[in-house]
């Protein structure tokens, strides 16, 4: 509160306004830091950072409209700004604008091809958009490039599973224990394909593991 009681007295100063937003951020009060963030940008217009929290915040509380137009302002401004590219195009793939968000992904891709979050946004928005001939490769391909990642292995066992490919994404979340043994999530999703693979033993054997 004092911040903000300081920066009423200085509306038009943006760097105040940017030492508030960054503190509303830090506590999640998303609407006050859409309010904080549009300040920083209306008076300093060239703050890619800015616009691209100002598109975070925005989407936080649905404005994802707004928010496309805050991420695009900060790749106009800074194109290799990763961030920024990876939250446009998911924003493009929750609005069903499905070749944007591909292009956007393939853009990041083309700057860092083993970028880890921009192939599997892009898997997952190929299945969205019924290419599925397309995403579980890209997937595998994801998992051969970041061989110690577990999330890759965790994201085609969940594209997998909602095909219904039960024993398939079995062994996607077998990968994923195999690279992170103690994780209990992972463990316990690994039980739910195996108890979906009618593989009952199996699973009661890893859902021990886990409780051990």
């Amino acid at each position: 509160q004092g911040v903000e009681a300081v920066l009423a007295k200085h509306p038009s100063d943006w760097q105040l306004a940017e030492q508030s937003a960054r503190l509303l951020r830090q506590g999640r009060r998303w609407t006050n830091a859409v309010e904080a963030w549009n300040r920083v940008v209306e008076g300093a217009p060239d703050h890619v950072v800015a616009w691209h929290f100002l598109g975070e915040a925005q989407a936080q509380v649905g404005a994802r409209s707004a928010a496309v137009e805050s991420q695009s302002r900060a790749l106009a401004l800074r194109p290799d700004f990763v961030e920024a590219a990876l939250a446009l195009g998911q924003l493009y793939g929750e609005l069903g604008r499905f070749p944007e968000s591909i292009a956007v992904f393939d853009q990041s891709l083309k700057r860092d091809p083993k970028n880890l979050e921009a192939l599997i946004n892009k898997a997952v928005t190929l299945e969205a958009m019924g290419r599925r001939n397309e995403s579980v490769p890209l997937l595998s391909r994801a998992m051969t490039e970041h061989s110690q990642s577990t999330l890759p292995c965790v994201r085609l066992g969940e594209l997998l599973s909602s095909r219904k490919e039960y024993p398939a994404a079995v062994a996607a979340f077998e990968e994923a224990v195999r690279r992170e043994p103690s994780n209990l999530v992972i463990l316990q999703r690994l039980a739910g394909e195996l108890g979906r693979a009618d593989r009952p033993t199996q699973a009661e054997a890893v859902l021990r593991r886990a409780a051990q």
